[in-house]
């Protein structure tokens, strides 16, 4: 103990190297945990390629959304004719490709 009455650095030491010591934990394997994160990143992308390749672009969706932002403010008359008139634009090149 210190004058303050509380445990000095030694005792500190020594207790945080006995509880180290006492763990329970395997050591790490670097390669397993290398693996185990290339194929999570794996996976996340082909669940995202698949959403993406899933997800159909729809004129109604879009033009609804807008309306609500427009509604609520979050977009001015003249912003809410130029966003509609662009999903328009762009649906419209679509269908003809």
């Amino acid at each position: 103990m210190n004058r303050a009455g509380r445990p000095g650095l030694i005792s500190l030491a020594e207790r945080t190297r006995t509880i180290s010591a006492s763990s329970a934990e395997p050591p790490v394997n670097r390669e397993r945990l290398l693996y185990e994160a290339v194929r999570a990143v794996a996976q996340a992308e082909a669940a995202v390629s698949r959403f993406s390749s899933a997800r159909v672009p729809d004129v109604s969706t879009d033009l609804e959304r807008l309306a609500m932002l427009h509604g609520s403010g979050d977009l001015s008359d003249g912003e809410f004719v130029a966003a509609k008139n662009r999903i328009i634009a762009d649906r419209e090149v679509e269908r003809l490709n």
